[in-house]
């Protein structure tokens, strides 16, 4: 990762000790151990991990019409599906279905944010 000279300064304004990490040409410059949110392949690698958790490690199936949805007959006899938009994880099923599949998926990835209910925004 590279920063301009502008937005460099503001950095080590604040952070001093990330001076060392700063070119002649006044960028800042470092490696990034995670995809920076907002950044144009921070989606796809935020899908590719959400995906390997349901199919890879929960066992659910990729929807072959629409990549983004995902199925798991649960062994109460009931379907959940789960559907992807970006960095958000909408599940449909019973409400006792949704708290497993959730607390499930909280292993894999303890530090989600979750919103669970009916719950809507505009």
């Amino acid at each position: 990762m590279k920063l301009d000279p502008f937005v460099s300064r503001i950095l080590t304004d604040k952070y001093p000790e990330y001076l060392p990490y700063v070119d002649a040409s006044g960028c800042f410059k470092g490696r990034c151990l995670k995809t920076v949110y907002g950044m144009l392949q921070a989606s796809l690698q935020q899908f590719t991990c959400m995906k390997q958790v349901l199919v890879g490690k929960m066992g659910f199936s990729q929807n072959s019409k629409d990549p983004c949805v995902f199925t798991s007959l649960r062994p109460s006899g009931e379907f959940v599906r789960c559907g992807l938009y970006v960095d958000d994880l909408i599940g449909l099923g019973t409400t006792s279905d949704l708290d497993v599949v959730h607390k499930e998926y909280k292993t894999y990835v303890p530090d989600i944010t979750s919103v669970t209910g009916n719950v809507h925004s505009h």
